[in-house]
């Protein structure tokens, strides 16, 4: 009789230990399946934050400078740039807005200044941005993040108080 109950308390011990086993490999794989959600999430948010806030950063340039002839497109260095122009105390400046090494740039020099674009301030980290002027007063900025993802605004940069597309 002795046998008998020694049999049972082992099986009893080894169903605990097997339910504590499967409970723990559980628990693990839902941490792991929730922390690869958290990166994906987290890399995507970035991503989006990185693209979206280049291209308003862009747009808030252009309506800043919203007058007959102060948005122009150029280059440096010939590199494709969006080149703001404005006068201070009869002085012009010229502020380039430029893709240069993955990244948004922005140099803010005297118009007769002779820099190259790696002078510039990085803004934000980016793959791609291209400008194209569709109209007299309409431009179009074209973005990509480092992933290939694209996003493009249409800018109406002699207008006061317009709209984007």
């Amino acid at each position: 009789m002795r046998l008998r109950n020694t049999q049972h308390h082992v099986i009893d011990v080894m169903f605990t230990i097997a339910l504590f086993c499967f409970f723990a490999l559980s628990a693990l794989t839902v941490i792991i399946t929730g922390a690869n959600s958290y990166q994906h999430i987290t890399g995507i948010t970035r991503v989006n934050y990185n693209l979206r806030t280049s291209l308003s950063y862009i747009t808030q340039k252009v309506r800043l400078m919203d007058q007959e002839g102060s948005v122009q497109l150029g280059s440096l260095d010939g590199i494709p740039a969006l080149v703001l122009y404005e006068d201070f105390d009869g002085t012009s400046y010229c502020t380039y807005i430029y893709p240069y090494e993955q990244q948004l740039k922005e140099l803010f020099v005297r118009e007769d200044a002779d820099l190259d674009a790696s002078s510039g301030k990085s803004i934000l980290e980016i793959g791609s941005c291209e400008f194209e002027q569709i109209s007299a007063d309409l431009i179009s900025v074209e973005a990509s993040d480092i992933d290939g993802n694209r996003q493009r605004i249409l800018i109406n940069s002699a207008c006061k108080g317009g709209t984007d597309s």
